[in-house]
């Protein structure tokens, strides 16, 4: 999976969360463009994504995979807490792509984790 989100902090927890209850590979980014290198060298089953980003802001970001890799376009969840603001709204309800609103709770994030790429393994436990 690849989180790409220009908030360090977020990135970071967001990727810590899914490696722990996951068990899965997460790279993080900070724009959509060193996300479109990173998955030039790197296969990813789903992208996080910001949409309001310095460099390459989401839409720009979608266009290109749109291009580039048309079949990870479809596996792109965009995370924001500007949905409402006109050019956001217009794009998302274009793109038919799942949104996390900023500050989404960790069941949301759980829920769109589970119905884009399956259910939470179960952990073991330790002894």
């Amino acid at each position: 999976m690849l989180v790409v989100d220009d908030d360090a902090i977020l990135r970071e927890l967001v990727a810590r969360l899914v490696r722990r209850d996951r068990f899965c590979q997460v790279d993080t980014v900070s724009n959509g463009r060193e996300a479109l290198d990173r998955i030039r060298t790197h296969v990813y089953d789903l992208i996080l994504c910001d949409l309001r980003m310095p460099e390459m802001d989401g839409p720009a970001f979608h266009r290109q995979m749109r291009t580039e890799h048309p079949e990870l376009a479809e596996r792109i969840v965009f995370m924001t807490a500007h949905a409402k603001i006109d050019e956001y709204a217009a794009f998302l309800r274009d793109a038919h792509a799942p949104l996390l609103s900023k500050p989404f709770p960790r069941e949301d994030l759980d829920e769109i984790l589970a119905r884009m790429i399956g259910p939470t393994r179960p952990r073991r436990e330790t002894k």
